[in-house]
């Protein structure tokens, strides 16, 4: 299932929203250097805990500048 639409002030609605991690990437990690370099940040740290075979499920919590 898709991210839903930003509200009016550009941010998701509240809520839990599933999502994967090129959604997330595509939607938040454009813009600003620093949405970028977050957004490599995120994915390499996902890379990482993927690469253990331990990951089940990653949470995200906050927004991104």
């Amino acid at each position: 299932m898709p991210l839903p639409p930003p509200t009016s002030s550009g941010d998701l609605p509240l809520g839990v929203h599933r999502a994967s991690l090129r959604e997330l990437l595509d939607r938040f990690g454009v813009g600003s250097r620093q949405r970028l370099a977050v957004a490599e940040r995120l994915e390499r740290i996902y890379r990482l805990a993927l690469a253990t075979g331990k990951l089940s499920r990653v949470e995200i919590v906050g927004e991104m500048p």
